[in-house]
């Protein structure tokens, strides 16, 4: 069984002879990445540097920490560790879960500028996958986000997402790979864990296929997403022109759309722009009314972005 496991590993979304950050928790997942990388290191001529972010939260932060560290150094490979009180700009905004995510994902964009715009491997498996397309659907999510994880999504890629957890574990305990376990992951604080232990578990006693069911439902989600992204790129063209270095959109063919197109095209414009924000119904209304209004203006969008209007036409700008 253990040679049908790595054959599920993915290995075409890593680019040979590329630097590569692996964000390293101690857990079995990154510790099984860790090992899978380290393996191909010579074959796919990478070069890999070992990324952990101590929380602070619990107990065994420290001995985590010292985990990693020898485990690179155990491959032979840096290690680079950071505290996450070295990023007082990420403020808890909702729940520690989300927190702790935008924590991780400042400390990986700030190693990935420092060495080189390198990408970051991430250890995200099938069940992670699941466990996220319930959670992104208590919370209403669109098309994009039942899509569920990319594999390869700007900086990160996510080699393990054609295995289960099961598969991980079943190599590690073949192969005496020692690995931290968080018992956090049992508490029923997180949404997550409730899914893991009570939803799933449920559903699956309703049809042993669930996890295959639902993989493929977001393998249809995926690639009606392509389908839709494509659409809204050649829209967003056609109803917009260059002048003075700015994208100007012509609000009478923006009005003309259906309104989940308007939508998609407000996304796919903020995203071109480079506009730092967090997609929510409340961000897209707001920007909705100040088009609607008929008088010229500014519109505060983002620390140092507004969006401008001026004579049927709108662009976004630095302020």
């Amino acid at each position: 069984m253990t040679n049908n496991i790595v054959k599920n590993f993915t290995t075409t979304i890593i680019p040979h002879n590329s630097k590569l950050i692996i964000g390293l928790s101690g857990g079995p997942d990154s510790v099984f990445l860790l090992h899978q990388l380290a393996q191909l290191q010579k074959e796919l001529r990478l070069e890999l540097i070992a990324a952990h972010l101590n929380h602070g939260w619990r107990q065994e932060a420290a001995r985590d920490e010292q985990f990693c560290r020898d485990l690179a150094a155990h491959y032979n490979i840096p290690f680079i560790a950071a505290h996450a009180s070295e990023f007082p700009e990420i403020k808890e905004n909702g729940s520690q879960e989300a927190l702790g995510r935008n924590l991780r994902r400042a400390f990986f964009k700030k190693l990935s500028a420092e060495h080189d715009n390198a990408l970051v491997a991430l250890a995200h498996h099938q069940d992670d996958q699941i466990e996220t397309f319930f959670i992104r659907l208590c919370r209403g999510a669109g098309l994009q986000g039942l899509r569920g994880m990319k594999p390869h999504d700007g900086i990160y890629i996510r080699p393990l997402l054609n295995m289960t957890k099961a598969e991980i574990l079943d190599y590690l305990h073949t192969n005496n790979i020692p690995y931290c376990i968080d018992h956090t992951n049992e508490h029923d604080t997180y949404l997550r864990n409730r899914i893991r232990k009570y939803a799933l578990p449920a559903l699956r006693s309703c049809d042993e296929r669930i996890e295959t069911s639902l993989m493929r439902t977001m393998g249809h989600f995926a690639q009606l997403d392509d389908f839709v992204q494509q659409q809204v790129a050649a829209t967003f063209a056609a109803i917009t022109e260059t002048r003075d270095d700015k994208s100007w959109l012509s609000l009478e063919k923006f009005f003309a759309l259906h309104a989940f197109m308007q939508q998609q095209i407000l996304l796919h414009w903020l995203c071109l722009e480079k506009v730092p924000f967090t997609p929510s119904q409340g961000l897209f209304e707001e920007i909705m009314r100040f088009l609607k209004q008929p008088d010229n203006g500014k519109h505060a969008l983002y620390q140092k972005w507004c969006m401008i209007k001026n004579n049927g036409s709108a662009a976004i700008s630095p302020k």
